[in-house]
């Protein structure tokens, strides 16, 4: 009897055991679960730490690489400038020029900008006017400054120069170019749809744009009725018409990067220098530089009215071997006289619009900025910073 009570109770406390047993192994699988999750959470914290940090890195990178290419583009214009007034005096003096005379010495700290600006590449197309590779602690930073007088201007394709009559000007210069470039037929036709969905919401001011016509006689008219509008007016007018083209330009980049279509044309942030989207001016300027446009944009902008390849060929030739200091020079080469007259209000000798583009990149984290500036009696104003990636 004694014998069947003990092994009642051992078994009892047997069970009681297994019991505490599976209770404390129970407590151990939480547990362990537990610090587990709380070991990928915090591993998972540190990552998006360290994801984040870089992306600041990434912006703080890209918004230095404006600074620098603001930088770029003051020396740039200045050089420009400088390069102007010197070729004017020489056609006027020559006898008081050498060749071989130093060129005056820049202050230290531009001295290192216009050395940057020296080492330009030869394969780049003209409107690029500097592309440098930098490092900012430890995010490759890459920046192109780009001659925006240099490209198609997209205003044109907003509001054409010819007015109503001339309201296929734009389309056909763009088509033009793409067959240049080599761009296919539908992605042209893809940009004119972009330019159509956009188009509603850039306000143009009236007196902004001009509005020439083919015909000598109006061309006069209208050229003469311009002179008549106040220095005040055209101040307000050419303030509205680049804050339009700013908030414009946000919208152009945006459509590149979202519009699977366009994957051609996304390639404008892209270090690559030749795509055709660089080909496009979106910041509002309406005149084109005939000292640095490439070829292709003078055949397309240009060659439906009257400017054959004889004419381009002996403008680049001549302006390889002394710039234009006034369209008014196109006659001396040859250009006719009724071309030259709508020349002389399409096109500068200067460039007073620039674009910089910053690609910033830290391991697998990346950014992307540009920015549109112009020259505005003696200021370089910023139209706006848009960003991407």
């Amino acid at each position: 009897m004694n014998k069947l009570h003990d092994n009642r109770v051992k078994n009892r406390t047997l069970r009681r055991s297994g019991v505490t047993l599976l209770i404390t192994l129970l407590v151990l699988v939480v547990l362990s679960s537990v610090m587990v999750q709380f070991q990928s959470d915090t591993s998972l914290h540190l990552r998006s730490s360290e994801h984040s940090i870089s992306r600041l890195k990434c912006r703080y990178a890209a918004e230095s690489g404006i600074v620098t290419g603001g930088k770029l583009v003051k020396i740039a214009m200045e050089n420009a400038r400088d390069a102007y007034r010197k070729t004017r005096e020489k056609s006027k003096h020559p006898e008081l020029f050498d060749d071989k005379i130093a060129e005056t010495e820049l202050p230290p700290e531009q001295q290192v900008l216009a050395d940057m600006l020296a080492q330009q590449g030869g394969d780049r197309p003209s409107f690029v006017v500097e592309a440098q590779e930098l490092k900012i602690g430890d995010v490759d930073v890459i920046i192109e400054v780009h001659d925006e007088n240099a490209k198609l201007p997209l205003l044109w394709l907003l509001r054409s120069p010819f007015g109503g009559r001339g309201s296929n000007f734009p389309k056909e210069s763009l088509e033009h170019l793409g067959e240049a470039i080599g761009v296919d037929d539908d992605l042209v036709n893809d940009i004119f749809g972009v330019i159509g969905r956009l188009k509603s919401g850039v306000n143009l001011p009236h007196g902004a744009t001009l509005q020439l016509s083919k015909d000598a006689d109006k061309y006069k008219m209208k050229k003469k009725r311009r002179r008549h509008m106040s220095l005040s007016r055209k101040r307000k007018d050419a303030a509205k018409l680049r804050e339009s083209m700013g908030g414009f330009a946000n919208q152009w980049y945006v459509e590149l990067s979202q519009d699977d279509d366009l994957s051609g044309l996304g390639d404008e942030l892209e270090t690559v220098s030749g795509t055709f989207g660089e080909y496009l001016g979106p910041w509002g300027h309406g005149k084109i530089n005939l000292n640095t446009a490439p070829k292709e944009v003078l055949a397309a902008a240009f060659g439906d009215i009257g400017l054959n390849e004889a004419m381009l060929d002996t403008i680049i030739t001549h302006r390889s071997e002394q710039p234009f200091t006034n369209t008014n020079e196109l006659r001396d080469i040859g250009i006719p006289l009724d071309l030259t007259k709508i020349l002389n209000e399409l096109c500068s000798v200067l460039s007073d619009t620039y674009s910089v583009h910053v690609y910033v990149e830290l391991g697998p984290t990346h950014s992307r900025l540009t920015s549109g500036m112009y020259h505005y009696y003696s200021r370089l104003n910023i139209m706006g910073i848009v960003s991407g990636g």
